[in-house]
């Protein structure tokens, strides 16, 4: 497989995770955190192996963004 081919199925799923994430605000509405700076358009995704420690890291890069 290709490295573009790769590109291209990645840039195919974030399409529908993006997607998803609409759906998703538009049906439960988007959280107001009342800030009005740039990171509010921000989504990061946070990938690891098992015992990395991303479920730890995640709620706390959520708590010092808002």
């Amino acid at each position: 497989m290709s490295s573009e081919s790769v590109i291209e199925q990645l840039k195919s799923h974030i399409g529908s995770l993006e997607s998803r994430i609409h759906e998703l605000e538009n049906k439960y509405g988007k959280p107001d955190t009342g800030s009005k700076s740039a990171v509010d358009g921000m989504r990061m995704i946070l990938i690891g192996p098992p015992g990395a420690g991303t479920c730890t890291v995640a709620p706390y890069q959520w708590l010092q963004r808002n």
